[in-house]
């Protein structure tokens, strides 16, 4: 799920989640936006925040392809 996405379904702002994760709203700002990646720091603090809905994947705009979803030995 995208931060954004989550961000609304919370009812937060995006100042109450910067609160949550210790981070500037500044920040959250270029997150949802896809303009900056969180560090491990904050990606860990992320997906501890959301209860593991929001996970680094959801970062990367990579939509699955059918030969990724086979696994080559």
């Amino acid at each position: 799920m995208k931060l954004l996405f989550w961000r609304h379904s919370n009812n937060l702002s995006q100042t109450a989640l910067a609160e949550l994760l210790d981070i500037t709203q500044s920040a959250v700002g270029k997150y949802e936006r896809n303009e900056r990646l969180p560090s491990q720091d904050v990606m860990q603090k992320i997906i501890e925040v959301t209860n593991g809905e929001v996970l680094p994947n959801d970062f990367y705009n990579i939509a699955p392809t059918q030969e990724s979803n086979h696994i080559t030995p």
